[in-house]
């Protein structure tokens, strides 16, 4: 098979400094890549640290005869995003790809992780990322040519004691899939991943059975070689999300049935239904929201602008 090639290209990596980021910055840099990367050389809680961790990995690109340049700022403030772009473009005079990697955690229940924490989780995984992306947007739209992969975690689903965690990471996917229908007529395709592997943040997991399991069993370089292909111009795949670890790799999708439908619906007869109305007898899969608007319009045909048939959501979201 011929070889996934990036040359010419302009890579921006957060959270870079080691495991799963490091792996996307370097593999990127190995197959022609320019590199900006990010890391802020802190603990997976939060606390700041220096440059020196994206300093090394810029020294390994340089060692493989790669380029990169390091950036030690946190991500989390419409400033540091701005400015990690204008270093991208400033240095390389482009930007195509945007890797939305960097993540914290604080565990610990509902009632007992500091509000401060809390907020310091959601600047980190959520509000930076949707900074950078914001920063990025007007670039890659000048150049009608980008790739963004936002990753999230697959305890969107729920692990229990990382709620901050859990819900900014779900919020990666529907900044994702919003910015994937903006994206659409501009060139520009983004994605989300559910990884599982490796890193230091494990180590705050108190289940050594487990850690060992991900360790033996989850390089992160696993998931960086199976994403790559989303990042290739070779690819016009944008607005879904894929789990990978370990060299498995599968698409995640929202699904919904039709549902039970009750014209003159009380409390008791949506509790008579709970059972049918969870059952998901026939799910069909969500590609964006419009799908969902479809099994109501199915019921309440939409009249509105455009006649019968058109898509609300495309008049809502014009």
């Amino acid at each position: 098979m011929k070889e996934l090639r990036f040359d010419g290209q302009v890579a921006l990596v957060t959270g870079a400094g080691g495991s799963m980021g490091r792996s996307y910055a370097i593999e990127l840099a190995r197959r022609g890549a320019r590199m900006v990367v990010n890391d802020y050389g802190g603990t997976t809680g939060g606390v700041a640290g220096s440059s020196d961790r994206a300093e090394a990995v810029v020294r390994e690109i340089a060692a493989l005869g790669g380029v990169a340049v390091a950036n030690g700022a946190a991500v989390g403030t419409e400033d540091a995003a701005r400015a990690m772009v204008e270093q991208a473009v400033d240095t390389f005079g482009r930007l195509d790809i945007l890797i939305n990697n960097a993540g914290i955690a604080v565990l610990g229940g509902l009632d007992s992780v500091p509000f401060d924490s809390v907020e310091t989780v959601y600047r980190t995984n959520l509000i930076g990322p949707h900074a950078l992306i914001s920063a990025a947007w007007p670039v890659m739209k000048r150049q009608g040519y980008g790739r963004i992969l936002n990753v999230s975690s697959n305890s969107t689903l729920g692990s229990g004691g990382c709620a901050s965690y859990s819900a900014s990471k779900a919020g990666m996917i529907g900044l994702a899939m919003d910015a994937a229908r903006d994206g659409e007529s501009l060139g520009i395709n983004v994605n989300a991943v559910l990884p599982i592997a490796y890193s230091r943040m494990f180590e705050e997991v108190p289940e050594p059975a487990f850690i060992a399991w991900i360790k033996s069993n989850f390089p992160a370089d696993m998931v960086a070689l199976a994403m790559l292909p989303l990042l290739s111009p070779d690819c016009d795949i944008t607005g879904r999300i894929f789990s990978t670890g370990g060299g498995r790799i599968a698409r995640v999708a929202f699904i919904e049935d039709e549902g039970v439908y009750l014209p003159d619906l009380t409390p008791e007869q949506v509790q008579s239904k709970l059972t049918a109305i969870v059952a998901l007898d026939a799910p069909v899969t969500l590609n964006a929201h419009s799908d969902e608007l479809a099994l109501y319009t199915r019921l309440f045909p939409f009249d509105g602008p455009g006649g019968p048939g058109v898509d609300p959501s495309n008049i809502t979201n014009s």
